[in-house]
């Protein structure tokens, strides 16, 4: 028989052991972890997704009368009308009697919602 140089017989005890470390466990039932499984493909039916979050309310705003204001010139600045201003402080009995660092307050703007959603403009019947 040749003789097998040492190397050689060092890589082939080496191969086997790594071979015996790695197939072991699995032989014997034993290898802390999970069995690896298919990842299973995504399905065709739509997934239930959450409720959107709700816009929350638009808040207040306590404005002090400055010298010089009226409460025209306030509602104008604030985007919302005197009818508006005065439905929100119903304990001002004259709007034209408002006193230098009296607060009222300012209601959110109501939002500007359009009346048809969506959809386009009816076509020209004369092709331009």
């Amino acid at each position: 028989m040749p003789a097998v140089p040492r190397l050689g017989v060092l890589a082939g005890a080496l191969v086997i052991a790594a071979l015996v470390f790695f197939f072991l466990p699995g032989l014997l039932g034993f290898g802390g972890g999970e069995q690896a499984t298919a990842t299973p493909s995504p399905s065709a039916f739509p997934s239930a997704s959450a409720a959107p979050t709700p816009t929350p309310e638009p808040t207040p705003i306590v404005y002090v009368i400055k010298k010089g204001d009226t409460l025209s010139k306030v509602a104008s600045a604030h985007g919302i009308t005197l009818e508006q201003l005065l439905a929100a402080n119903k304990d001002i009995k004259n709007p034209n009697r408002i006193t230098e660092g009296q607060e009222i307050t300012i209601p959110a703007p109501e939002p500007d919602v359009p009346e048809d959603f969506g959809g386009s403009a009816e076509p020209s019947a004369e092709p331009s």
